[in-house]
Parts: structure tokens; sequence; C-alpha cells
């Protein structure tokens, strides 16, 4: 159904390191069901839990690609 990948990059970005949120896909199957805003809403606060106080830093694909708000 979908697919995300996150990564905490310490050596690249010291002293502090920085979190990052590189992917997150929905089969489009099933994009328009809520599956991807419940989705990112899950991952954010597993991101929150297991990095707290880090920001986190997104990857965007070129202008060519749509995305769609989380909120």
């Amino acid at each position: 159904m979908g697919f995300s990948m996150y990564g905490f990059f310490r050596e690249e970005y010291p002293p502090e390191g920085r979190l990052w949120l590189d992917r997150l896909l929905i089969d489009a199957r099933f994009q328009g069901r809520g599956y991807g805003r419940a989705a990112l809403e899950a991952l954010l606060e597993r991101l929150s839990r297991e990095y707290p106080e880090k920001d986190v830093y997104l990857s965007v694909i070129g202008r060519e690609m749509m995305c769609h708000p989380a909120v």
C-alpha cells in the first residue's frame, strides 16, 4: 500500500545531526482515501518519540512532481 523512508545523519551534520523524511509513497490504487495523511501523522508521531526536539528536514523532488499538502 505504501512506503516511507527516514534517517538520522549524525556524522554528515555534526554536532547535532539531522533528521530527514526522505520518502512517503502511497500506491496510486490507494490514494485519495486518507492513507497518506494517516501515514504522515503516524510517522511524525514516531519521529517525535524517537528523536525528541529535532527538526524534520524534507527531501523534495523537482517541480514536475505533484505534491498535496499534509494539512
